[in-house]
Protein backbone atom coordinates (compact mmCIF):
# COMPACT_ATOMS: atom_id res chain seq x y z
CA UNK A 1 0.00 0.00 0.00
CA UNK A 2 3.00 2.17 0.87
CA UNK A 3 4.73 1.76 -2.40
CA UNK A 4 0.96 2.36 -4.28
CA UNK A 5 0.50 5.75 -2.94
CA UNK A 6 4.18 6.77 -3.08
CA UNK A 7 4.12 5.75 -6.53
CA UNK A 8 0.96 7.99 -7.35
CA UNK A 9 2.61 10.60 -5.68
CA UNK A 10 5.58 10.61 -7.81
CA UNK A 11 2.98 10.48 -10.67
CA UNK A 12 0.38 13.40 -9.28
CA UNK A 13 3.93 15.59 -8.17
CA UNK A 14 3.44 18.69 -11.61
CA UNK A 15 6.93 19.26 -11.56
CA UNK A 16 9.03 15.78 -11.84
CA UNK A 17 12.22 17.82 -11.77
CA UNK A 18 11.18 19.60 -8.25
CA UNK A 19 12.85 18.80 -4.74
CA UNK A 20 9.21 17.24 -3.98
CA UNK A 21 9.43 14.93 -6.89
CA UNK A 22 12.83 13.81 -5.92
CA UNK A 23 12.05 12.93 -2.35
CA UNK A 24 9.12 11.14 -3.65
CA UNK A 25 10.89 8.95 -5.88
CA UNK A 26 13.71 8.35 -3.03
CA UNK A 27 10.77 6.84 -0.80
CA UNK A 28 9.63 4.34 -3.85
CA UNK A 29 12.68 3.34 -4.73
CA UNK A 30 13.81 2.14 -1.08
CA UNK A 31 10.34 0.79 -0.90
CA UNK A 32 11.17 -1.76 -4.17
CA UNK A 33 14.59 -2.46 -2.09
CA UNK A 34 12.54 -3.23 1.19
CA UNK A 35 10.23 -5.75 -1.08
CA UNK A 36 12.46 -8.09 -2.87
CA UNK A 37 12.37 -5.74 -6.60
CA UNK A 38 15.94 -4.94 -6.78
CA UNK A 39 15.49 -4.92 -10.73
CA UNK A 40 12.85 -1.69 -10.74
CA UNK A 41 14.92 -0.42 -7.88
CA UNK A 42 17.76 -0.07 -9.82
CA UNK A 43 17.00 1.53 -12.37
CA UNK A 44 14.87 3.76 -10.13
CA UNK A 45 18.07 4.47 -8.12
CA UNK A 46 20.37 5.16 -11.61
CA UNK A 47 18.07 7.64 -12.65
CA UNK A 48 17.59 9.63 -8.96
CA UNK A 49 21.21 9.56 -7.74
CA UNK A 50 22.62 12.10 -10.18
CA UNK A 51 19.17 14.38 -9.59
CA UNK A 52 19.88 14.05 -5.77
CA UNK A 53 23.77 15.21 -6.55
CA UNK A 54 22.28 17.99 -8.73
CA UNK A 55 19.73 18.79 -5.86
CA UNK A 56 21.65 18.78 -2.74
CA UNK A 57 25.62 17.29 -3.88
CA UNK A 58 27.30 14.64 -2.99
CA UNK A 59 27.30 14.37 1.26
CA UNK A 60 23.64 15.06 1.61
CA UNK A 61 21.71 12.21 3.23
CA UNK A 62 19.11 11.73 0.85
CA UNK A 63 22.24 11.17 -1.75
CA UNK A 64 24.14 8.86 0.56
CA UNK A 65 21.61 6.55 1.30
CA UNK A 66 20.04 6.72 -2.08
CA UNK A 67 23.49 5.04 -3.16
CA UNK A 68 23.38 2.55 -0.20
CA UNK A 69 20.00 1.41 -1.43
CA UNK A 70 21.10 1.17 -5.18
CA UNK A 71 24.53 -1.38 -3.68
CA UNK A 72 21.85 -3.16 -1.98
CA UNK A 73 20.01 -3.75 -5.04
CA UNK A 74 23.18 -4.32 -6.98
CA UNK A 75 24.33 -7.03 -4.09
CA UNK A 76 21.18 -8.62 -4.96
CA UNK A 77 21.27 -8.88 -8.01
CA UNK A 78 24.52 -10.59 -8.25
CA UNK A 79 26.38 -7.71 -9.49
CA UNK A 80 28.75 -7.66 -6.64
CA UNK A 81 31.99 -5.23 -8.14
CA UNK A 82 29.12 -2.43 -9.15
CA UNK A 83 27.57 -3.25 -5.83
CA UNK A 84 30.86 -2.61 -3.83
CA UNK A 85 31.96 0.72 -5.89
CA UNK A 86 28.65 2.44 -5.27
CA UNK A 87 28.72 1.44 -1.05
CA UNK A 88 32.61 2.67 -1.54
CA UNK A 89 31.26 6.10 -3.31
CA UNK A 90 28.76 6.16 -0.28
CA UNK A 91 31.14 5.60 2.35
CA UNK A 92 33.75 8.23 1.44
CA UNK A 93 30.81 10.67 1.00
CA UNK A 94 29.70 9.64 4.60
CA UNK A 95 32.87 10.19 6.13
CA UNK A 96 33.44 13.54 4.02
CA UNK A 97 30.08 14.77 5.34
CA UNK A 98 31.15 14.57 9.43
CA UNK A 99 27.87 12.21 9.92
CA UNK A 100 29.07 9.20 11.86
CA UNK A 101 25.55 7.71 11.66
CA UNK A 102 25.18 7.88 8.21
CA UNK A 103 28.55 6.37 7.69
CA UNK A 104 28.31 3.47 10.08
CA UNK A 105 25.12 2.44 8.69
CA UNK A 106 26.31 1.88 4.99
CA UNK A 107 29.48 0.66 6.96
CA UNK A 108 27.02 -2.16 8.48
CA UNK A 109 25.59 -2.76 5.36
CA UNK A 110 28.84 -3.29 3.30
CA UNK A 111 30.06 -5.83 6.30
CA UNK A 112 26.68 -7.42 5.94
CA UNK A 113 27.39 -7.71 1.93
CA UNK A 114 31.18 -8.87 2.69
CA UNK A 115 29.68 -11.67 5.30
CA UNK A 116 27.29 -12.98 2.99
CA UNK A 117 30.17 -13.80 0.66
CA UNK A 118 31.85 -15.49 2.44
CA UNK A 119 34.71 -12.53 3.12
CA UNK A 120 34.60 -13.17 6.75
CA UNK A 121 37.73 -11.86 7.88
CA UNK A 122 37.06 -8.23 6.11
CA UNK A 123 33.88 -8.23 7.65
CA UNK A 124 33.71 -9.05 10.83
CA UNK A 125 36.37 -6.18 11.99
CA UNK A 126 33.53 -3.41 9.64
CA UNK A 127 30.58 -5.04 11.90
CA UNK A 128 32.97 -5.13 15.52
CA UNK A 129 33.59 -1.09 14.50
CA UNK A 130 29.79 -0.25 13.36
CA UNK A 131 28.26 -2.13 16.42
CA UNK A 132 30.86 -0.29 18.87
CA UNK A 133 29.15 3.33 17.51
CA UNK A 134 25.86 1.86 17.66
CA UNK A 135 25.83 1.10 21.10
CA UNK A 136 27.37 4.05 22.02
CA UNK A 137 24.28 6.18 20.47
CA UNK A 138 22.01 5.61 22.72
CA UNK A 139 18.08 4.25 22.24
CA UNK A 140 17.55 5.86 18.66
CA UNK A 141 19.55 3.13 17.63
CA UNK A 142 19.14 -0.24 19.92
CA UNK A 143 17.37 -2.01 17.50
CA UNK A 144 20.38 -0.74 14.95
CA UNK A 145 22.86 -2.55 17.37
CA UNK A 146 20.72 -5.78 17.92
CA UNK A 147 21.17 -6.29 14.33
CA UNK A 148 24.95 -5.42 13.96
CA UNK A 149 25.39 -8.41 17.14
CA UNK A 150 23.32 -10.72 14.94
CA UNK A 151 25.30 -10.14 12.41
CA UNK A 152 28.67 -10.36 14.36
CA UNK A 153 27.34 -13.77 15.64
CA UNK A 154 27.05 -15.35 12.18
CA UNK A 155 30.90 -13.99 11.38
CA UNK A 156 31.63 -16.09 14.50
CA UNK A 157 29.33 -19.15 13.35
CA UNK A 158 30.59 -18.87 10.30
CA UNK A 159 34.76 -19.16 11.22
CA UNK A 160 33.73 -22.04 13.58
CA UNK A 161 33.31 -20.31 16.93
CA UNK A 162 30.21 -21.74 18.24
CA UNK A 163 30.37 -21.23 21.94
CA UNK A 164 31.29 -17.50 21.19
CA UNK A 165 27.87 -17.42 18.36
CA UNK A 166 26.23 -18.66 20.88
CA UNK A 167 27.05 -16.40 23.13
CA UNK A 168 26.42 -12.85 20.77
CA UNK A 169 23.43 -14.42 18.70
CA UNK A 170 22.01 -14.69 22.61
CA UNK A 171 22.89 -11.20 23.53
CA UNK A 172 21.39 -10.33 20.05
CA UNK A 173 17.88 -11.63 20.87
CA UNK A 174 17.74 -10.62 24.44
CA UNK A 175 18.16 -6.85 22.97
CA UNK A 176 15.49 -7.54 20.45
CA UNK A 177 12.97 -8.70 22.62
CA UNK A 178 13.64 -5.58 24.51
CA UNK A 179 12.94 -2.88 21.83
CA UNK A 180 10.55 -5.16 19.59
CA UNK A 181 8.51 -7.68 21.96
CA UNK A 182 7.97 -11.43 21.72
CA UNK A 183 7.75 -11.12 17.56
CA UNK A 184 9.53 -9.21 14.86
CA UNK A 185 11.05 -10.04 11.30
CA UNK A 186 14.25 -8.76 12.60
CA UNK A 187 14.52 -11.94 15.17
CA UNK A 188 13.96 -14.56 12.54
CA UNK A 189 17.34 -14.78 11.47
CA UNK A 190 18.88 -14.50 15.08
CA UNK A 191 17.13 -17.86 15.51
CA UNK A 192 18.04 -19.37 12.46
CA UNK A 193 21.28 -18.76 13.21
CA UNK A 194 20.87 -19.91 17.08
CA UNK A 195 19.95 -22.64 15.72
CA UNK A 196 22.34 -23.92 14.09
CA UNK A 197 24.94 -22.96 16.58
CA UNK A 198 22.99 -24.99 19.16
CA UNK A 199 23.14 -28.13 16.86
CA UNK A 200 26.74 -27.40 16.15
CA UNK A 201 27.20 -27.19 19.82
CA UNK A 202 25.78 -30.70 20.07
CA UNK A 203 27.78 -32.09 17.97
CA UNK A 204 30.81 -30.95 19.41
CA UNK A 205 30.07 -32.58 22.66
Amino acid sequence: EARDLYATLHADTPNQRSAEAARNRYSLAQLEVELGRYGPAKALLSELIPRLIELWGQGDTYTIYARVWHAVALHHLGDHAASDQVMAQARQSALASGEPDVRHVAQLIFGRHLLRRGEVTRAEPLLRESLRHFQGAGAPYRATAARALGLLGECQLRRGDVSGALSTLGQALAEQHAVYGQRHADMWPVLVLQAIALDLHKGVE
